[in-house]
């Protein structure tokens, strides 16, 4: 068995960087796929298997003669992705399963784990290759017939699991009696927070959907908020209106997509002025902006105009701000010289449009 676990270590300290490369290259696909796949993840993390690691591997009592030649070990190299909620879980292991070569016989559903103390074991471990027309492929035709090992986990469980490590305790066993029970509590909490992110996560998604729903139907009497002002952006036909106008006028709109978290600023300044400004529900505000004084396009094309007709760059929750300043309603157009947020040349430009049409 010495003869063996040597042979197979000098073997792969001569491979292991190509290794390493193969956990990179799978980080590479999973996350294009992911992205097309509108799925959001949270933590990448990819290495080859240290030496020592490895040969530590092969002397395990449980392991002798199990491995006679290197690519009988289907974890020399390990890709870990982590996601915030279960259904992301999930999502990710259908592209794993849909776009990898799965080693069924190796890879192992932790999350069926039924004990009540497991919440931090709890993942999903593949056993993949990469699939035969991208090992094709130049880049990655030296990856043909290696194995990878793909954990998924949600925050929580990966939380948990560092936790664990950092304990060292390997086995039940060695842990003190009023540690274990600690321990067990604050898993159970965990997998209990776990399951409730998720439920309101799925809720999220259920109130978006009513909302896009009633913005569809005309539906506007829902209270403002962070998600019934994103869906009404993206959904209603009059915010299109608007778009479309500024991109007549010359303006270039920032493509729309959901709201994300990179965009924060931009969307709360405009939250804010929108409460500012008293507007307490999307049907007001959808008024507001339907009762601009002069339609849009004459003001953006003003707007630009005064700018010097520079390019002028805008996402929607931007190009909204500055439509407030021309609302024919005397509080919304108040408030948004006070709070608009705008200044330098910006402001220079809706001043002087201002002073360009007849607001009354």
């Amino acid at each position: 068995m010495i003869e063996i676990v040597e042979r197979l270590a000098v073997e792969y300290a001569a491979s292991r960087v190509i290794y390493g490369e193969l956990a990179e290259s799978i980080v590479r696909v999973v996350k294009d796929l992911a992205k097309d796949g509108s799925v959001d993840l949270f933590h990448t993390e990819s290495r080859a298997k240290d030496i020592e690691s490895f040969k530590r591997k092969l002397e395990r009592p449980e392991k002798a003669g199990k491995y006679k030649k290197l690519k009988d070990v289907t974890d020399l190299c390990g890709v870990r992705f982590v996601v915030l909620y279960q259904k992301d879980v999930d999502a990710i292991c259908k592209i794993i399963e849909d776009n990898f070569i799965i080693d069924r016989a190796n890879s192992i559903d932790k999350n069926s784990a039924s004990d009540p103390d497991k919440f931090g074991y709890l993942s999903v471990h593949l056993i993949v290759s990469h699939i035969e027309n991208r090992v094709r492929l130049p880049d990655f035709r030296k990856y043909e017939g290696m194995k990878a090992e793909i954990q998924v986990r949600t925050v929580l469980q990966h939380a948990w699991a560092v936790i664990d490590r950092q304990l060292r305790y390997k086995n039940d066993s060695d842990i003190p009696l009023p540690v274990k029970r600690k321990l067990y509590r604050v898993s159970a909490l965990l997998e209990g927070a776990d399951e409730d992110l998720s439920e309101v996560e799925k809720s999220v998604g259920n109130l978006r959907r009513s909302y896009a729903a009633g913005v569809s139907e005309g539906q506007l009497a829902v209270a403002i908020n962070m998600e019934s002002l994103d869906v009404y952006i993206q959904n209603s036909r009059d915010v299109e209106r608007i778009e479309q106008a500024a991109r007549l006028a010359g303006i270039v709109v920032e493509v729309r997509d959901r709201y994300d978290p990179k965009d924060e600023i931009k969307y709360n300044r405009l939250l804010s002025l929108i409460k500012s400004a008293g507007i307490s529900n999307i049907d007001e505000l959808n008024n507001v902006l339907n009762n601009l004084i002069e339609k849009p396009d004459y003001i953006l094309r003003k707007f630009l105009h005064n700018a010097n007709n520079k390019p002028i760059k805008l996402s929607i929750y931007a190009l909204i701000r500055v439509l407030l300043y021309f609302s024919s309603d005397k509080k919304v157009r108040s408030i948004a010289k006070r709070s608009g947020g705008y200044v330098g040349s910006t402001l220079k430009a809706i001043n002087a449009t201002l002073g360009s049409i007849d607001i009354g």
